[in-house]
């Protein structure tokens, strides 16, 4: 990954907080809903990884442990179903670096936000729920750490975030001792469950992407249900390209 830069034009300059907030819960998941939502941009630490999107025409299809590359699976995979919800975010500049996440009723849930730190001189990147408590926290350091309360301690975001064994446009997250392949094809990430040797194939959970009008994520019930959420857009910052942030390329 390449040696993180000093803040550029777009991004505010503001010093970010240091402290860490304290426990915190799911705000989404008491909603028992799920939801839509967008996509990358260009520039991001994963990239310069070999995280790359797949120019494969027609529709996508999820990797599968049985194959090294994409599996063979019924198209309807990749299709929201209707009970989905769709989440939108407001952005600026059309980075996920500062915007704000709105619940399906048009009312902020969180403020993702990214600041110059006064101890390190790096950018932070912190997503904060709407009363204002700290949910995670991005450290652009020239080895990123990532943090989220209640679920994840400060870590490298290299080990949280690995290489998949299925393909080279895949990547591996455990949530909650769980692991999720979020695989990226063309500009839209989809997040599902890791399949089984034994037959048992992936369930999309997640879609990110990008749309006219802005960023949406689009996620299942299961996905809010379970707590998978918030964890899963912290994963997306990591992932996604932030051109005009001066981070360098994604993971």
């Amino acid at each position: 990954m390449a040696q993180q830069s000093t803040p550029q034009q777009g991004l505010k300059r503001s010093e970010t907080p240091e402290d860490e907030s304290s426990s915190t819960h799911s705000s989404i998941a008491s909603t028992n809903q799920p939801w839509p939502w967008s996509t990358m941009h260009s520039n991001n630490p994963y990239a310069q990884a070999g995280w790359t999107a797949q120019e494969r025409q027609g529709r996508w299809h999820p990797i599968t442990p049985q194959t090294p590359t994409y599996g063979a699976l019924p198209t309807v995979i990749s299709e929201a179903s209707p009970d989905w919800i769709s989440f939108n975010i407001t952005t600026a500049d059309g980075d996920v670096l500062d915007c704000t996440v709105l619940s399906p009723r048009h009312q902020p849930i969180f403020e993702i936000s990214t600041r110059t730190s006064s101890s390190t001189g790096y950018l932070v990147t912190t997503m904060s729920q709407a009363n204002g408590d700290l949910y995670s926290r991005i450290d652009w350091t020239p080895a990123p750490t990532v943090s989220i309360t209640g679920v994840l301690h400060r870590q490298s975001a290299f080990d949280w975030i690995r290489r998949s064994d299925l393909a080279r446009h895949a990547r591996t997250v455990s949530i909650r001792g769980r692991d999720y392949t979020v695989e990226k094809y063309r500009d839209t990430l989809y997040i599902f469950t890791v399949g089984s040797t034994s037959g048992s194939q992936p369930e999309l959970l997640m879609k990110f992407y990008r749309k006219r009008d802005g960023l949406r994520l689009d996620a299942s019930p299961r996905a809010v249900q379970s707590g998978l959420i918030e964890p899963s857009l912290v994963a997306i910052i990591l992932l996604t390209d932030h051109t005009q942030a001066g981070i360098g390329r994604g993971f």
